[in-house]
């Protein structure tokens, strides 16, 4: 009778760490939503995704998204949106010239995040032509109500033209 040999023990798989691609802020909006910070949505940019621009940190990000929760500049899915207005000017928030921002309403969690979503100022916006970025009516119409965007800048945008 033969001896079979004995195939060598495989070594121990290694244990998979989790993929962390995301951090919470430190702290709650005050009205208690939490926001977390994707990696796809930070510098450098991946892929196709939108991607805030080397000047906006956390702490911006942060600010606007709380800022735009009271009074909420959110559309009928409870998606929240802002603008970073300086001394009569839009800052830009993305990489590609995007001046405003969404901030997803979560499903099933309770964590939202954002990213840069649609130029506003600048006129070799991508996909400008169809404003398929572009917030709602009811979304612009709450920025102008709270002064953060003119009603002339409300009426250029809707006509699809530039501020």
């Amino acid at each position: 009778m033969k001896k079979r040999r004995r195939k060598p023990p495989k070594p121990p798989k290694k244990e998979k760490k989790p993929k962390v691609d995301h951090e919470i802020y430190p702290r709650p909006t005050a009205k208690g939503k939490i926001l977390k910070f994707t990696a796809k949505h930070h510098h450098p940019p991946k892929g196709d995704h939108s991607c805030w621009a080397e000047g906006i940190s956390r702490d911006i990000e942060f600010a606007l998204f709380e800022h735009a929760e009271g009074p909420p500049f959110d559309d009928e899915s409870g998606n929240l949106f802002n603008v970073y207005p300086v001394n009569g000017e839009y800052i830009e928030l993305g990489t590609r010239h995007e001046q405003l921002a969404i901030f997803w309403k979560p499903r099933g969690n309770t964590e939202w995040h954002g990213h840069p979503r649609w130029p506003v100022k600048v006129s070799f916006a991508y996909n400008r032509g169809g404003q398929e970025y572009r917030p709602s009516r009811v979304v612009l119409q709450k920025m102008v109500d709270a002064k953060r965007i003119t009603k002339r800048d409300l009426e250029l945008l809707l006509a699809g033209k530039f501020i």
